[in-house]
């Protein structure tokens, strides 16, 4: 049978990792000298409060080869191929690091597949390959459905400021809005797995509506998520506005974690979509 393997941007539940059996490789997080394993010493809400309060912008590390090396030694033991899924390449060095410990434990028999993408995205090829593995499928067609569905994933996120993007050295094509955003609300997305403007809107509740818009072209969906970064209230009202646009599929709401939070900063919110074939 295939296991699932991923890093802790997905921002996958953990109750929904422990029922499809999939293993979350963590990043860390640094703030100066002080290092935190994300989702086992700092969770997302002890980690905005940190990045209010503190002085000192964080840093996110890869994970080690060998923290993936033990995982797919692990797995093997236990007679199972592996798919292990990760962040974009373009924005972290994960995969490298997982395609290096792959090498480095040929028993293990692992497909390292780059997303592309970032959170819930990436979320919605683990439990796609996850069902698949449980399903029977092969490495191989689980690695082609991934494949197909990459092109149809899309991510909107409305953050309340550019800074923590230009600070991680993230910012990507957003470049191009920095020194000009006077009470503007930049809506971002990744192309090609780099950060992109989309929209720039002066109000909040513009902002909102335009996230409505955007999810709108995209129609049909087959997936959608709502995610923030320690706004709540925000999300699940985003949510709300999208529910009618969606149609009868589930609009879940999930915190962005640490990973994608130290380049987004506190405050953002948006949603990562699936559309469907057409």
């Amino acid at each position: 049978m295939i296991k699932v393997v991923t890093d802790s941007s997905v921002d996958l539940p953990p109750d929904m990792a422990r029922d499809l059996d999939v293993t979350v490789v963590p990043l860390s997080i640094h703030f100066g000298d002080r290092t935190y394993i994300d989702g086992e010493d700092i969770d997302a809400t002890t980690f905005y409060r940190l990045l209010r309060t503190e002085p000192t912008h964080p840093r996110t590390a890869q994970p080690s080869v060998g923290r993936f090396e033990e995982a797919f030694r692990r797995i093997a033991a236990g007679g199972h191929e592996i798919v292990a899924i990760t962040i974009a390449s373009s924005l972290s060095g994960t995969f490298n690091s997982a395609s290096v410990a792959a090498r480095n434990v040929p028993e293990a028999r692992v497909t390292v597949v780059d997303s592309g993408t970032a959170s819930m995205a990436i979320g919605s090829m683990v439990i796609r390959a996850a069902r698949l593995g449980r399903e029977g499928q092969s490495a191989e067609q689980i690695k082609a459905v991934l494949d197909e569905m990459r092109p149809r994933l899309n991510i909107f996120l409305l953050v309340e400021t550019l800074s923590y993007l230009q600070r991680g050295g993230r910012i990507g094509r957003a470049s191009s809005l920095v020194g000009t955003l006077l009470d503007i609300k930049p809506i971002i997305t990744l192309k090609d797995g780099v950060v992109t403007p989309l929209r720039r809107v002066r109000t909040h509740n513009k902002a909102l509506q335009e996230i409505v818009t955007l999810v709108s072209g995209d129609a049909p969906i087959e997936e959608i998520y709502v995610m923030h970064a320690d706004a709540k209230a925000e999300a699940e009202r985003l949510a709300s506005m999208l529910r009618p646009v969606v149609g009868d599929i589930p609009v879940p709401v999930h915190p962005l974690g640490p990973v994608v939070g130290v380049h987004i900063g506190p405050g953002s919110l948006g949603t990562a979509l699936l559309r469907a074939e057409r």
